[in-house]
């Protein structure tokens, strides 16, 4: 089946003119071109889907270490209540929870939604169980606190720990939100990488797009140009005057002698051989004529000369 599909596909092209054939031809071949550039388009989105999912991967790792800073600012306030319970103390401490357990419900609802697969989803409902209880237990921790504020009286050696303490938490507070505007700052950075990158993935696969078709379409009509000047239009007019010789003309200008091609190659053959045409239809007509005619008169001797041509003496020898 596939070689006499392939015998008569064969069979078919043999008919076609050379114009169609070329045609044929410069369409197949902007058909490659345009497969190939398909490909590397396609291969170049892929790669940008993938820098896409890089970098949300990223994001969902920062807001989850970011979620762990919020926990442990927590349980600091927990531990500064516990050695401290005085009602300053205690209102520091609740203002540090508050803002931290509001980041991280807000964190931990972007990576929720960010979540792609079921295995995902179970971890965070885990953590998100676990959280809730603990939240549970740190409110319960400080209404406990506030209830016996004012019954703990510290010792002058607690009250000097405790004053150590705060001294290094004064410094260690604004470390630790220089550390949290860095990391802020990278995660901004690192955002607008993965949008520059996106957009410059987007700006190629354009840019091949649009060189992609501008080439195949400008090659397609330098293609159809070259092949009518250079081959469809020179071959015609040599076919032309071939059937004109063929119907009895014998004054033909052979068109493309002058080429240094094939095609010049084949006029100058065939203007060889017009010319031998000619020559033998000059001939021919010239026998046509005579024999119209008739064959030329022979000229009749003259007598009188041929009587004086009689009487001239001989010559005289001499001794």
């Amino acid at each position: 089946m596939a070689a006499d599909y392939v015998g008569k596909t064969i069979m078919k092209l043999r008919n076609l003119k050379i114009g169609a054939k070329l045609l044929l031809l410069i369409g197949l071949m902007s058909l490659v071109t345009a497969t190939v550039a398909g490909v590397g388009i396609t291969r170049i989105a892929a790669l940008n889907v993938g820098l896409q999912d890089v970098g949300k991967d990223d994001g969902m790792s920062l807001l989850g270490a970011q979620m762990n800073q919020n926990l442990i600012m927590m349980t600091r306030s927990e531990f500064r209540v516990a050695s401290d319970p005085s009602a300053e103390t205690i209102a520091s401490a609740k203002d540090i929870a508050k803002t931290n357990r509001k980041q991280f419900d807000e964190r931990f609802d972007k990576i929720m939604a960010g979540a792609t697969t079921q295995s995902e989803k179970a971890q965070l409902q885990t953590i998100g169980q676990a959280y809730r209880t603990y939240t549970d237990s740190l409110d319960q921790t400080y209404a406990a606190v506030e209830q016996v504020a004012g019954q703990v009286t510290l010792s002058d050696a607690q009250k000097k720990i405790h004053m150590l303490v705060e001294s290094d938490r004064k410094t260690a507070d604004p470390l630790l939100a220089d550390i949290r505007t860095y990391v802020a700052h990278l995660d901004a950075q690192s955002q607008k990488t993965n949008t520059g990158a996106t957009m410059a993935g987007k700006a190629a696969i354009a840019v091949m797009l649009v060189v992609a078709l501008g080439g195949i379409g400008m090659g397609f009509v330098i293609g159809i140009i070259f092949a009518r000047l250079q081959l469809v239009r020179p071959i015609t007019q040599l076919t032309t005057a071939m059937e004109a010789v063929a119907r009895g003309a014998d004054n033909i200008d052979v068109p493309g002698s002058d080429r240094g091609d094939e095609i010049g190659a084949m006029s100058r053959a065939f203007g060889d051989n017009a010319e031998r045409v000619a020559k033998l239809a000059e001939r021919q007509r010239e026998q046509e004529v005579l024999a119209v005619q008739g064959p030329p008169r022979k000229r009749r001797p003259n007598p009188s000369r041929c009587r004086r041509r009689r009487m001239r003496p001989a010559p005289m020898l001499h001794r």
